[in-house]
């Protein structure tokens, strides 16, 4: 995920984990019938569809924190 990242300019974090987790578990069986002289292409493919399992941008949140002075009289 991080040369996929890099290879996109992208942050590493912005890629869906569990999706990367799929594409890996799919393209296993495609690695291990493929001659290795051809390894190297498919290896860059599966870096460019790691780098499209792009999280949404986060919407930028603002919460200040209130802070009440509560006096109890007795």
């Amino acid at each position: 995920m991080f040369q996929a990242a890099q290879q996109a300019g992208l942050d590493p974090d912005r890629l869906r984990f569990i999706g990367a987790i799929r594409l890996l578990q799919d393209a296993l069986p495609e690695f291990q019938m493929t001659a290795p002289s051809q390894l190297p292409a498919l290896y860059q493919r599966l870096l460019r569809d790691l780098a499209r399992l792009r999280l949404p941008e986060r919407r930028l949140r603002s919460n200040p924190r209130l802070f009440l002075r509560y006096c109890c009289r007795s």
